[in-house]
């Protein structure tokens, strides 16, 4: 258990007290030795007598390299600005609110643990130093960002001391916009026990009750907590970007849509789970949609929405629903797609570039062929995470798409890489038109676990592949599985080329 001094705390703050919140015992105090101390004073003085000495004899054009010696008492954090300090601190949240806005901030903040916990930042800067806890204190930008995670909390008190946070933690954000992540598993917590289930809506209804500031939010809950979302409608003027899921096991998933059907800044909206949209959602000024693909009436809606750029599809079970005609976007530059490819039959995406798939089902690819050949578009950027697909499938998929210049192909169980495909993928000048995807610039290749490729066969392709001196030359980023297993044998050559200036690094997973 670790103490903080005196100095790091302010005395008329009761919440961050001398006292550790799960051991109420005070603190033990060492007796002071004060020949000890008037010894140390003295050796610390030599040395600052010593360091001026040697200061005074160094040439004036250096001198500068020392000014903070002629103040020893000032470390050299603090000569560092406000603003640069308190961007240093921002850098310490769950993700970062300067760098990368259009970050997928739901998966961000996976397995990042409550921020209401005074283990974390933003609780933890302000029990270093005074200095530091004035900037943090003074800060509210640092205290905008809340994380819940009710899977780490297993009583009752540990729910009262989230919401005595939440509410400092809201009084601290002053005014400023709040990004929120309220994230429950889809299996039994605490939120599930109707013994502490009043706890949690005061905790959510704390968080509504400064509805005007959400800037982005996301929700992971059953629907009963959803549907408590729907009081904030009309009342989020500065929303721009929600997700919504609920948990996986909900018999009725229904419940928060109403509240965001009058968002006049939203233009990034995500619901999983749920077969119905808000009905006064205002499609033009989405730019950025996901959804679970479950009805005809959902694959309708998005007729409305020509203004989109990325749409995001999850689409389980293997049911065709035809729309009345075909569905275009003309706008729509990247598509991410998880499970049944089928509705792609429907889709007309003149301007895609970017498409992610990820995909069990066999016969499927063909349905993304039919889709790009029929819009003509140009395909950049394709990530394929494929499971028992087999190769012949996929060589016919990436024969109809020669403009990609950035590829992830991923695998990680089922049906092994074969031969066959690295072969195609292996340069020939001899015969450079039988080489798949030759204007590729970037790869990422994840290996299966047990892969049963011949290893002349696969390092010849890399070699061709990866070569500086190569025709098609492409940096490739190869993850190889790292679990409780003997390394592959390909291993090691391929850190011998990695060694002497290949295009290639080898990373584990």
């Amino acid at each position: 258990m670790m103490y903080y001094p005196d100095y790091a705390y302010d005395s008329d703050d009761p919440y961050d007290s001398d006292v550790d919140q799960e051991d109420a015992r005070p603190r033990p105090k060492r007796p002071l030795d004060p020949d000890k101390i008037k010894q140390r004073l003295q050796e610390i003085d030599g040395e600052i007598w010593r360091v001026r000495y040697l200061k005074s004899s160094l040439p004036k054009p250096v001198d500068h390299v020392l000014d903070g010696v002629s103040n020893p008492s000032q470390p050299p954090i603090h000569k560092i600005s406000v603003e640069v300090v308190e961007k240093i601190f921002l850098t310490c949240l769950p993700w970062d609110l300067d760098c990368n806005p259009d970050q997928d901030l739901y998966q961000t903040a996976k397995g990042v643990n409550n921020t209401l916990d005074r283990r974390n930042a933003p609780w933890t800067l302000t029990r270093v130093c005074r200095s530091w806890r004035h900037i943090a204190l003074s800060s509210p930008r640092l205290w905008s960002c809340i994380v819940i995670h009710p899977d780490t909390v297993h009583s009752e008190i540990g729910i009262k001391i989230l919401l005595l946070f939440a509410h400092i933690l809201l009084q601290r954000s002053a005014q400023t916009p709040l990004f929120i992540r309220f994230q429950a598993s889809d299996y039994m917590n605490t939120m599930e026990r109707p013994q502490f289930q009043g706890h949690w809506f005061a905790l959510l209804d704390a968080l509504m009750d400064h509805s005007e500031r959400w800037r982005d939010v996301g929700f992971h809950l059953r629907t009963p907590f959803l549907k408590r979302l729907d009081g904030v409608k009309g009342h989020v003027p500065l929303l721009e970007k929600v997700f919504l899921r609920s948990s996986r096991d909900d018999n009725n998933p229904q419940g928060g849509l109403e509240a965001f059907s009058i968002s006049p800044a939203l233009y990034d909206f995500e619901t999983y789970g749920q077969e119905t949209l808000p009905p006064k959602l205002q499609w033009h000024r989405l730019t950025r949609f996901g959804q679970t693909l479950n009805t005809p009436a959902q694959l309708e809606a998005l007729r409305a929405a020509q203004s989109l750029l990325h749409l995001r599809i999850r689409r389980p079970g293997r049911d065709d629903f035809p729309p009345s005609s075909m569905v275009t976007l003309r706008a729509l530059h990247t598509l991410e797609v998880v499970g049944n490819l089928e509705f792609f039959k429907y889709l007309t995406l003149r301007r895609l570039h970017t498409l992610h798939i990820r995909t069990h089902i066999v016969a499927h690819l063909q349905h993304a062929v039919s889709m790009i050949h029929r819009s003509s578009c140009n395909l950049t950027t394709l990530q394929l995470f494929v499971r028992g697909v087999p190769d012949s499938d996929i060589i016919q998929f990436f024969e109809a798409i020669p403009t990609v210049t950035s590829l992830g192909l991923l695998n990680e169980i089922g049906r092994s890489f074969t031969d066959n495909l690295w072969e195609r993928f292996t340069y020939d000048p001899a015969a450079p038109g039988r080489c798949l995807l030759p204007q590729l610039k970037s790869w990422c290749l994840r290996l299966p676990m047990d892969d049963h490729a011949s290893d002349a066969v696969f390092l010849k392709m890399i070699e061709t592949r990866s070569s500086p001196n190569s025709a098609s030359s492409v940096r490739i980023r190869i993850e190889v599985y790292a679990g409780n297993r003997d390394p592959p044998s390909y291993l090691s050559p391929l850190k011998d080329m990695e060694a002497t200036g290949f295009n290639i690094s080898v990373h584990s997973y």
